[in-house]
Order: structure tokens, then C-alpha cells, then sequence
């Protein structure tokens, strides 16, 4: 299905009323330094079903764990800098320094969790639209309780296969650990869907969108 970008989440939550940017940051491709702040403790566990499907529509070899978690730590630490770098500027751009959100959509999901959980950048909430973290690296970034991030997770129905499996253990997790969290699926989607369709929830009203779905969310959490 068509995706919405997130670029395009930004310039409706912009109108909004939010202060809304969209980054940049590094690739696999770029074989990038990890860095010296690790957010996944065990590489090899990595799920690949996705990039070893589309390197292999490309013609490239598979991708080894190391690549990938250099370019998901690095990732991690450009989103980081940037959630640092809107706190520097929260005054001269009006923002409360509380109610920073950090979110994505798929890696950029994943980033964003890494992000918030495994840096530590300073954010209130995090919205991840298809995005991942394992449950052993959450419970070891040892945030936990009402003042860790808030987290709404939003996947497609018939997502990535790692993706709809580890659902539902990063909710119990995310519920053992006191964090503030709020799940929903997009019905019968994939990977991809628009900011327009309908999704399903625990406690969230019938025929809400994502676009609603996110909104209520940062209404209730910040």
C-alpha cells in the first residue's frame, strides 16, 4: 500500500500547531563508525528478513551482523545529536524541552527507540510506526516507570514477520517495566500504509486513523 513519509507526518503535525523536523542519518551503505555509545548488546541477533530480501533484489551479498549493527549504532548516535541539537535551539524555536518526541517509520522507528532508550536522548515520548527494539536491550537500557519515554507502537497487521512477532512480547515488556504505552494495528497492511488508514487498538475509538491515532496519543502523554 502507499506510505505516508515522514516528512509528510511532519507537515501535518505542523499545522498542528507542532514544531516538526525530519532528519537525515547515516546509512549501512556508508559503513559508518558505531560509535562509543552501544545500544545493541547482541548483534547477531539482529533481525535481516527484510534487508537480506531487498539486498538480494539489488544483486548485493547478504549483509553481515556487523554491518548492521555499525549502521544501526550509528543511526542511534545521529538522532541523538539531533534531539540535542532541538534542545539547544527549544528557546530561540519556542519549544518546551519537555515535550520533545522523538519517532519513525520502520529503521527510522527503530532509531528512534534506540534513540530514546539506548542514548538516553532526552525525549517525553516516542512514536514508532512499524520500528522494532529487543526486549533484552530495552530492559538493559534500565529505563523504566512513568518519567521513562512514553510508547506508541503502530505496526500493519501483516507486517514484518519480526515485527508482528515481537509485538507482543515489547508490550509486556514495555508493561513490566511501568513505561506508558499504547499499541495499535493497521488491519489488513503490510509494511506500508497511509497516515489515512484505520487502525485497532485497546481502548482507542472505532474508525481512527494513524494521523488520530498519533495525535491522541502526544495529546495524552505530554
Amino acid at each position: 500500500g502507499k506510505n505516508t513519509a515522514v516528512a509528510e507526518y511532519c507537515r501535518r503535525f505542523a499545522e498542528r500547531g507542532y514544531v516538526a523536523a525530519s532528519i537525515d542519518y547515516r546509512l549501512v551503505t556508508e559503513d559508518p563508525s558505531p560509535g562509543s555509545t552501544p545500544v545493541i548488546h547482541n548483534p547477531q541477533d539482529i533481525p535481516t528478513s527484510r534487508v537480506s530480501y531487498v539486498r538480494k533484489l539489488m544483486g548485493l551479498p547478504p549483509a553481515t551482523p556487523q554491518m548492521l549493527w555499525a549502521g544501526i549504532e550509528a543511526a542511534s548516535d545521529d538522532m541523538a545529536n539531533a534531539i540535542a541539537f532541538v534542545h539547544s535551539k527549544a528557546h530561540e524555536w519556542n519549544i518546551d524541552p519537555e515535550r520533545v518526541v522523538a519517532g519513525g517509520f520502520s529503521a527510522g522507528a527503530r532509531t528512534a527507540l534506540n534513540a530514546a532508550f539506548g542514548e538516553r536522548a532526552r525525549v517525553a515520548a516516542v512514536v514508532s510506526l512499524s520500528g522494532y527494539i529487543d526486549t533484552t536491550d530495552l530492559k538493559a537500557h534500565g529505563l523504566s516507570g512513568p518519567h521513562a519515554p512514553a510508547v506508541l507502537l503502530v505496526h500493519g497487521s501483516d507486517d514484518l514477520d519480526y515485527i508482528v512477532e515481537n509485538t507482543p512480547a515489547l508490550t509486556t515488556c514495555l508493561q513490566d517495566l511501568g513505561i506508558r504505552h499504547q499499541q495499535a494495528v493497521v488491519e489488513n497492511a503490510g509494511h506500508f500504509y497511509a497516515r489515512t488508514a484505520l487502525v485497532q487498538g485497546h481502548g482507542l475509538p472505532s474508525a481512527q486513523t494513524v494521523e488520530q491515532t498519533i495525535a491522541a496519543f502526544l495529546e495524552s502523554v505530554l
